[in-house]
């Protein structure tokens, strides 16, 4: 068994009640789910939610978008890449994975501990290059960005880590980028989020591309190889072993809370954004607001084009999160957080 002693089992409620109330007997789903979500709120220094209304005609559709803090007249690019990297090892490895090595850490000296965590950045970054090239993708930043938006923002923690996955060549990988669970308490409800992330300097290119991989996603054979993946990997996830049964009930189509269980699709969006280059005109205190104000502007067409696209795919009556991120150049941001986790190659 892996080593999964959790912040549930130091921290959890000493009430395990359910959904409604429920009895002692039961479960609280959420609580254990939280447990294992990592605390991401400190990148919100880094990447700025726009607060402005970003509406979409479409009732099941949400739209949503950040953009890169500001040094002057200039976005923070090098610092967001520092942050996003820092983040590579929780992405790349299960949660069984990552305490048995902080475990292991446990009583070293000063140079013994940093030895082991430089090693264990340095095993997420061989990871996350074999697995990107054996996907047949250039280093997808976009990846990282939708599991901590999942994690941080929607609040689903990363219950299947599929980096792993990828480099095993017995392994069929395809569908999403990420998997991830929460629970709605007052619907009684397990959401299964499912990441797909596009970063293209032409947004209309990334969105087509987007909602094509979603539509291939959410088709029922796609959606039960997903299942299966976390049904295979649930051990890893170091959910404790007395909700594993209630979680994994909701994926079970023979259950009776199969019906109960809802598929959502997260789409994250970078893309080229001109709006940067008016900003050196304008006064220091001007420049987040008038950035916000000519992304929100910007966002308009974008959805409707979001919303046109899900139409066209037949998918416009499911749920989607959709996340857009402007940035100068895709490939800038591509190139220098290959620099930063030190990946020699050039972006093909």
């Amino acid at each position: 068994m892996p080593n999964c002693r959790s912040a549930w089992i130091e921290t959890g409620p000493a009430d395990l009640a359910g959904p409604g109330g429920g009895t002692s007997t039961t479960i609280d789903i959420e609580a254990i789910l939280d447990a294992i979500k990592r605390d991401h709120s400190k990148l919100g220094a880094r990447m700025i939610a726009v607060t402005a209304p970003l509406g979409s005609s479409l009732k099941r559709t949400t739209v949503r978008a950040h953009y890169l803090s500001f040094q002057e007249h200039e976005p923070m690019v090098l610092e967001f890449v520092q942050a996003i990297a820092n983040k590579l090892v929780s992405f790349c490895f299960s949660n069984a994975h990552l305490n048995a090595s902080y475990a292991a850490m446990h009583g070293l000296d000063n140079d013994a501990r940093q030895e082991a965590s430089n090693q264990l950045f340095m095993e997420a970054v061989d990871l996350f290059v074999k697995a990107q090239k054996n996907t047949k993708r250039s280093g997808e930043f976009g990846e990282l960005i939708a599991y901590l938006l999942m994690e941080w923002v929607i609040g689903a923690p990363q219950v299947v880590a599929k980096m792993s996955l990828k480099t095993n060549p017995e392994m069929p990988i395809y569908g999403s980028d990420g998997i991830h669970l929460k629970y709605d308490a007052a619907a009684d409800r397990l959401l299964v989020y499912f990441g797909e992330s596009k970063s293209y300097a032409q947004v209309t290119a990334a969105i087509k591309d987007a909602v094509k991989s979603v539509a291939t996603a959410l088709a029922p054979e796609k959606i039960r190889h997903e299942f299966m993946l976390v049904k295979q990997q649930f051990d890893l996830a170091c959910i404790p072993p007395e909700a594993r049964e209630p979680v994994l009930d909701f994926l079970n189509p023979l259950s009776a809370t199969a019906h109960k269980r809802e598929t959502i699709a997260v789409i994250f969006i970078a893309f080229d954004f001109k709006g940067f280059s008016a900003l050196k005109a304008l006064e220091l205190d001007e420049v987040p607001m008038a950035f916000e104000k000519a992304l929100v502007d910007a966002l308009a067409k974008h959805t409707q084009t979001l919303e046109d696209e899900l139409k066209s795919a037949g998918i416009d009556h499911r749920r989607i999160e959709a996340f857009f991120l402007p940035v100068p150049k895709v490939a800038d941001l591509r190139l220098a957080f290959h620099q930063r986790i030190g990946w020699k190659a050039d972006p093909e």
